[in-house]
């Protein structure tokens, strides 16, 4: 008879729960279609994007560089070298931030610290192609064409594929095998 009393208190409890299943559920939608509706602001745009995800996270590498981006690309040098810089301070081994502090170095014509600066970062990420192209070409326009069609094989051998190792390839005057090595062998 006790088995009979649970069981019936178990069915009973049952539709109740999924009463209140049924009552919450619309309740919890609502509530995260506010959040979400509230949040756009936040996304409206990278600027407002990365400046938010900045002031709440002040050591942020990734968002200092995204920023950096988003002022190089709209003519605000000094914003972008000063974004890139402090990207640096806090993770002096990010290659991103070095390879566009570099190109800004090399758009404001210092060349030097702009070689350096990629040489740097070929040395932290060997395999960044990113770094040996733009490497290769600010070697170029130092006029160290050997150095710069070193660099530029070996970004091509890292990424056959990369549209920008090829534009590079051509500006130096590189002549690139057709297909790579590892391709022919197989």
């Amino acid at each position: 008879m006790s088995n009979d009393k649970t069981s019936s208190v178990g069915l009973r409890a049952a539709p109740l729960f999924w009463r209140r299943v049924r009552l919450a559920v619309p309740f919890l939608l609502v509530l995260m279609a506010c959040i979400t509706f509230l949040r756009l602001r936040d996304y409206r745009d990278s600027l407002t994007l990365w400046r938010q995800t900045l002031a709440r996270e002040p050591e942020s590498v990734r968002a200092r560089i995204w920023l950096g981006l988003y002022h190089k690309h709209h003519g605000d040098l000094v914003r972008a070298e000063e974004l890139f810089r402090s990207a640096r301070n806090l993770n002096p081994s990010e290659v991103s931030a070095a390879v566009n502090l570099a190109i800004i170095r090399a758009m404001c014509g210092d060349l030097d610290a702009a070689a350096a600066l990629l040489a740097e970062a070929v040395c932290l990420r060997p395999d960044s192609v990113a770094a040996r192209a733009n490497l290769a070409f600010a070697l170029y326009l130092q006029g160290r064409r050997d150095l710069a069609l070193s660099q530029i094989r070996k970004a091509w051998r890292l990424a056959p594929n990369d549209p920008d190792v090829s534009r590079i390839a051509v500006v130096i005057g590189a002549r690139l095998p057709s297909e790579p090595a590892t391709q022919r062998s197989q």
